[in-house]
């Protein structure tokens, strides 16, 4: 009998793994009203099965997007208060946690202030409650001061609210006025005091004659009148010149104030009539004003006389008949908007024009005066000045930049920003990226303050490209804008003009070079022969500075000498070098483009050679393409001549002890062939030292040049180690292998990316520097090709016994101690590798506070370990 038993097992479901904790990356927050924050959840074990939670505010002043079950969301301020955000686990484990945020209301600013404009009281009759009203009347600062400009007459009592009491002395006029805190907007309210009942009856009116030029004017002259009684004045009715501004009109004392237009015709004169209201008094003023002529008057020039520290645009009048100029002895506090706006120190006009005068905000601790002048200045026209005095109150706000140059060099900087007030105060430099404000190390777009006296460092970022650029810092006081500071940096950019052509003769001489940059800058010299003798600017000056570069001494070579100048901003992002050379004891003088170009039909050469040696000229041909049949003529010269086939070299030479100075003749035969034709003439000492090579080109028969002898490039290098290790070795010797075998120029350049890490000689010997780091060695064909090879070092440890002069890196109480001897990048990054904090420290003394733990300090290139407790 034969059975089958089939076992089948069913795969068990992967267990149920739940959430052990659950955290949250706040557990407090502040957001303005429309801002967010956003919110992350983690939970423990990470791998749990359920990956979802909720998310729910406890109110409406913070709103959560609806349905959220990821472990991060964004919430929104949406209304003046607080919430509680509270985030909870799905998978029946029901873990929660919470963060409290707060929701700040936004500042309403005072736009203006209302006040009713008169009042009346009676001596002995009680006081009087006036209410000010603030607009927008939701504005968040609600206080006001008041004062009263003649206690004699009425004093005011601040009342709750907005509310003051005025409570009368003696009969007179006063004006009570209003200020709010926020803003200093002003409000008066004109307050007439009556005398007590029972006093005598009192009606003089003074003065009672004016006499007035032919400019007219508003407001130049007013009447007063001392008066327990009711009054009212009328105007000499036809008068159409005079008026009255103002009121009329009295019940006590009081005054007319009279305008009369501009006289340009014979004098003329006209009455003003006062008289009781009981028709029992009246008095007679005469105006008289004067024949027309030139006229030039200033008007409405009262508030010039109290202008706040925060500044204040005001409009006077200017009333003529000619041209005239405005000008101030203010300097750059007081301008004049011309008649696009726009603000001018000083301007022209002509006839009657208002005027809108700009006082700038006054940052000083003690107030400022000044004069505006008005002048005539028309051809034929007798001069006639006016003035009116301004003065401006004092502010107890200071901001200071220390050090901070105009333009900034395009390296940048920190400097010393400096605050003080009893008010609140702002600076900003949104819209900048490159400007910062540093609190405590952390770079900020603003910082705010209720008052008191702070310091910061302000931070001006390096400029690597090459143009100038301009930004701004807005300063607030009070809730004012009181100062933009306009801030300029230099682009990084060198320019060079080699002023004096030529070379330095061989005995020592100097030349002339021209160097600009829109940044500072320094030079370097690669040879001790040369030097700077004298220049016109100090060196890294902005503008041009023109240096005067001579020779130590003489040449004692025989072949020329040459030095390196390089100049270099402090960024070093952008550079200029040149070189200048010093004649040797051998040189020579010819035209170069003259003897590359010779005509088919021949022609006569110069060189004419200075030399303190013997020296001979020898003749080769370079090879045409495809090659000349015949071989390389080359000949040596021991007389007075030589010759080539199509060419004859004669030369005279002095045969002194020290000069041996003379010319070369070459005379070129017609080229009547279809190749052109080339020669070189190597001038060498007599035992053979080749100085100097002149090239001879003759173009052929129809007046063209035809191709050479192809030179062989360079096709590959290979280098010997693309990949070094360094731990403490000094040296490391590399080398390359050229292809092809037979390249022309199998010469190689060598260059270091980082020399502070390691540094390459000629030759390919590579010296190990005192840093850590990866360093990339290239050798490059000398032949033009720009075939390359690399070699990529690794420093793991710098060559032994290491000294980093000045520079410290340790932690005490909680601090991380950084002493540099020059400013450098500093990242420093927790053990995880979480990068904490990442700044540009200065040189010097910088302390960090952080929280207990490990940390890894970077320091440009050098890093440490250390333990902050």
């Amino acid at each position: 009998m034969k059975q089958i038993i089939t076992i089948s097992q069913k795969a068990q479901a992967p267990a149920n793994k739940p959430i052990t904790a659950l955290t949250i990356n706040k557990e407090k927050d502040t957001v303005d009203i429309g801002g967010t924050i956003t919110l992350t959840a983690a939970i423990t074990p990470t791998d749990a099965t359920t990956q979802t939670v909720t998310w729910a505010s406890s109110g409406a002043a913070v709103t959560v997007p609806a349905g959220s079950t990821g472990l991060s969301v964004t919430v929104t301020g949406a209304a003046p208060g607080d919430a509680t955000i509270t985030v909870t686990t799905t998978d029946g484990s029901n873990l929660t946690k919470t963060c409290n945020v707060h929701v700040r209301a936004a500042t309403v600013p005072v736009t203006n202030v209302n006040l009713a404009a008169n009042d009346t009281l009676t001596v002995g009759g009680g006081t009087k409650t006036l209410t000010a009203t603030i607009v927008p009347s939701n504005a968040t600062n609600q206080a006001v001061t008041w004062i009263s400009t003649n206690t004699g007459v009425a004093t005011v009592t601040p009342g709750p609210g907005l509310t003051a009491t005025i409570t009368p002395v003696a009969a007179g006029t006063t004006a009570i006025r209003v200020t709010t805190a926020d803003g200093n907007f002003q409000k008066s309210c004109d307050v007439l005091v009556k005398p007590a009942a029972g006093t005598p009856r009192t009606f003089t009116v003074t003065p009672t004659t004016f006499s007035n030029p032919a400019s007219g004017g508003s407001g130049r002259d007013t009447i007063n009148i001392a008066s327990n009684v009711a009054w009212v004045a009328t105007v000499q009715a036809g008068q159409n010149w005079l008026s009255a501004e103002g009121a009329t009109t009295g019940t006590g004392n009081g005054r007319v104030i009279l305008t009369y237009t501009t006289n340009t015709s014979a004098a003329r004169s006209a009455t003003v009539t006062l008289k009781t209201a009981a028709n029992d008094t009246t008095v007679t003023v005469t105006v008289n004003q004067a024949a027309g002529s030139a006229v030039l008057e200033l008007e409405d020039t009262a508030q010039l006389r109290n202008v706040p520290f925060t500044g204040s645009n005001i409009s006077i009048k200017v009333k003529s008949n000619v041209r005239w100029r405005i000008t101030s002895d203010a300097g750059p506090w007081i301008q004049f908007l011309d008649t696009q706006g726009n603000p001018q120190t000083a301007r022209q006009g002509g006839n009657d024009q208002t005027v809108t005068v700009r006082v700038l905000p006054n940052l000083a601790t003690i107030g400022r005066t000044a004069k505006i002048t008005v002048e005539t200045e028309q051809t034929g026209v007798p001069k006639i000045t006016r003035t009116a005095n301004v003065s401006q109150s004092a502010t107890d706000f200071s901001f200071n930049i220390n050090g901070l140059p105009e333009p900034v060099d395009a390296a940048g900087g920190e400097f010393a920003l400096a605050l003080s007030g009893s008010a609140n105060y702002a600076v900003s430099t949104r819209n900048t990226d490159w400007l910062k404000i540093k609190e405590a190390a952390v770079e900020k777009d603003s910082i705010s303050y209720a008052g008191g006296t702070r310091t910061f460092k302000f931070l001006v970022k390096g400029n690597e490209t090459g143009g100038l650029r301009v930004g701004y810092v807005r300063v607030y006081y009070g809730g004012t804008l009181v100062q933009t500071r306009k801030v300029t940096q230099t682009g990084n950019q060198i320019n060079v003009q080699i002023i004096t052509p030529g070379t330095i003769p061989v005995n020592g001489g100097t030349k002339e070079v021209r160097i600009s940059g829109s940044a500072k800058w320094n030079i370097r010299i690669s040879a001790d022969w040369l030097r700077v003798d004298k220049k016109q600017a100090a060196t890294g000056a902005v503008n041009d500075t023109l240096i005067t570069f001579r020779a130590a001494g003489k040449n004692p070579s025989i072949q020329p000498r040459t030095a390196t100048v390089t100049v270099l901003t402090k960024l070093g992002k952008e550079a200029a070098s040149f070189t200048l050379t010093q004649d040797g004891t051998f040189s020579t003088v010819y035209d170069k483009n003259l003897f590359e170009s010779t005509s088919e039909k021949g022609g006569e050469r110069t060189v004419t050679v200075n030399s303190e040696q013997p020296w001979l000229p020898t003749l080769s041909e370079v090879a045409a393409a495809p090659a000349a049949t015949a071989e390389l003529l080359r000949v040596g010269v021991s007389g007075t001549d030589t010759t080539l086939t199509w060419l004859t070299v004669n030369y005279d030479r002095e045969a002194g002890s020290s000069r041996y100075n003379g010319t070369v003749k070459i005379v070129v035969k017609p080229n009547k062939t279809q190749l052109s034709r080339e020669a070189l003439l190597i001038l060498k000492t007599t035992n053979g030292v080749a100085l100097d090579t002149v090239v001879i080109k003759q173009y052929n028969v129809s007046g063209k040049m035809t191709p050479r002898a192809a030179e062989v490039k360079v096709t590959s290098l290979t280098m010997n180690r693309p990949n070094v290790t360094i731990n403490g070795e000094k040296n490391v010797q590399l080398s390359v292998a050229v292809k092809p075998d037979n390249a022309t120029n199998k010469n190689v350049t060598w260059a270091s990316s980082d020399t502070s890490i390691a540094k390459v000689d000629a030759k390919g010997l590579v010296t190990i520097g005192r840093k850590k780091g990866k360093v990339t060695i290239t050798a490059t064909a000398a032949d033009g090709s720009g075939v390359k090879a690399t070699s990529i070092i690794d420093v793991l440890i710098p060559q032994a016994n290491m000294e980093l002069s000045g520079l410290k890196v340790y932690a005490t109480a909680g601090q991380l101690h950084l002493s540099l001897p020059a400013s450098d990048d500093v990242q420093i990054y927790a053990v995880s590798g979480t990068l904490v904090r990442s700044f540009a420290a200065p040189a010097g003394d910088t302390s960090v506070a952080l929280p207990s733990g490990i940390y890894i300090v970077r320091v440009g290139s050098l890093t440490e370990k250390v333990a902050v407790e």
